[in-house]
């Protein structure tokens, strides 16, 4: 399993300029469980845009991660090959759970069981296809701990929406006030960045995000953390 941040909460102004490094330029959403935490992105697997964890039992970590891959043949055709892929590898058994409702359309449901490092793992894995780009969501715990996260990760996979305007998916009565916010704290950060003054910076971004998480906690941990990316591609 992924590592989890050995801190309770990883420099705001690191991971976001640590994303930005990445090149990440996916826009779908979808809501993590509360509390859980993000992972070190230099940690991920490349296809891997972001993973929060959690805490279990027996030392594996329950997790959820989204991936991105853009395919070059039909959806269709990519589910085949992921089911084939599963299929040939002798620690996998998997069965398909026909589709799920998400914010974005239906997508497809598998649940699969993983034998690795002697330890066993069920996986629920929901593939969603637009445009030629498979977001595929997974969450992942111990086989005995499944059940009990279940519910959770049908919630996040669930809230799935590909956006191309983070902002329109807020509550109308609130996006004036997060536009102005926007606005003046991209001249701050422009301002931060042209005197090279790293704290006010982090401290800029720290204001903001606790700003998020107050307003728009509905929105979950993962919009914010797309959000303040697009302010700092911005500034």
């Amino acid at each position: 399993m992924s590592n989890l941040a050995k801190q309770p909460k990883l420099s705001i102004l690191l991971f976001f300029v640590v994303l930005l490094t990445c090149g990440w330029s996916a826009q779908l959403v979808f809501y993590p469980p509360t509390h859980w935490l993000p992972v070190d992105p230099n940690k991920l697997e490349k296809e891997v845009l972001v993973q929060y964890v959690s805490h279990g039992s027996n030392k594996i970590v329950p997790s959820i991660n989204l991936a991105k891959e853009n395919i070059p043949n039909s959806a269709e055709e990519y589910l085949q090959a992921v089911c084939a892929m599963y299929d040939k590898d002798a620690h996998i058994t998997y069965h398909s759970l026909g589709t799920i409702k998400t914010r974005s359309g239906k997508a497809h449901l598998l649940e699969l069981n993983l034998q690795a490092n002697k330890k066993e793992l069920t996986l629920l894995q929901a593939i969603l296809i637009k445009d030629k780009t498979a977001y595929v969501l997974t969450g992942a715990a111990a086989v005995q701990d499944f059940t009990r996260y279940r519910p959770l990760y049908i919630t996040s996979i669930r809230s799935m929406q590909i956006t191309d305007d983070l902002i329109s998916i807020t509550d109308p009565a609130k996006q004036d006030r997060l536009i102005s916010k926007i606005h003046l704290l991209t001249d701050e950060l422009k301002k931060c960045k042209a005197e090279n003054k790293t704290k006010p910076l982090q401290q800029q971004l720290e204001a903001f995000y606790e700003y998020l998480s107050e307003e728009f906690l509905e929105m979950g941990d993962y919009w914010r953390y797309l959000l303040i990316q697009e302010l700092l591609k911005a500034a």
